[in-house]
């Protein structure tokens, strides 16, 4: 087993990324226990989308209900990437069991975003507000209608990182996520966080925020000799125990 010490301080095994729906070695729901957070780091010439995609096969696979919130794709792309294992995620969809949250489109509207330019004309709070109601709703839904027997559902966030990129203020951020950990944890839902790193030696507020509330990380970073065939990275696996310490993760391929 290799061992490497990732952008984030805890010593990790490694597993190569691979295309959605062929990860075997990895873990349904990727080992969230109720109410905690998984945090996913990625870089650019190793993204980790691949991730949520497995969570969400898996997921709606074994019957438990799944709430995905994008700031960056729409439901036509999370369609198409997941096609591969699911055949039609619109089932899913009418039957309450999967709920998408179209992030990039409230943000667009509350920003008057001109899609050539991807300027903005404003910076408030507004679309943390309505993503968070949004959110809520959906949770408090599965809650009442027992979809999937009772068992609560896996929240994904995904591309979080694009609020912060577009000029929302921090605070406001880490409010929203605050807020967000608070309502998962009162329902046991457990929540599964992408976030993009751009300089990994130098960690925003927002991410070290994120690495000191998860239970587990996992930091998909590219090859060192670059891209091999199909595999763009490896994904590197650790915890963080009640102790606030890193402990080397327990998975390898």
């Amino acid at each position: 087993m290799l061992l490497h010490q990732c952008h984030h301080g805890c010593v990790t095994p490694d597993i190569a990324t691979e295309a959605c729906g062929s990860m075997p070695n990895l873990p349904s729901h990727l080992d969230a226990p109720r109410g905690a957070a998984i945090l996913i780091t990625d870089q650019l010439g190793s993204p980790a989308e691949f991730l949520l995609c497995h969570t969400i096969v898996s997921s709606l696979n074994e019957g438990v209900a799944c709430i995905l919130v994008s700031t960056s794709n729409d439901l036509h792309h999370w369609s198409a990437i997941t096609s591969r294992s699911l055949k039609n995620i619109q089932t899913y969809i009418d039957s309450k069991k999967f709920t998408f949250i179209d992030g990039a489109s409230i943000v667009a509207t509350e920003f008057n975003i001109d899609g050539a330019s991807g300027n903005g004309s404003s910076r408030s709070s507004g679309p943390l507000k309505q993503i968070y109601s949004r959110i809520t709703e959906s949770i408090n839904d599965l809650v009442t209608l027992g979809v999937a027997g009772g068992r609560p559902p896996i929240l994904l966030l995904d591309d979080m990182s694009t609020l912060e990129w577009i000029g929302i203020n921090q605070v406001d951020i880490l409010r929203l996520y605050r807020a967000v950990i608070a309502l998962c944890r009162k329902h046991d839902v457990s929540v599964i966080v992408l976030h993009h790193t751009i300089s990994p030696d130098s960690p925003s507020p927002i991410l070290i925020y994120l690495l000191k509330i998860s239970h587990s990380i996992m930091d998909v970073v590219p090859f060192a000799s670059g891209r091999s065939g199909a595999v763009s990275g490896e994904v590197r696996l650790g915890q963080i125990p009640s102790s606030g310490r890193f402990e080397c993760g327990s998975k390898q391929r």
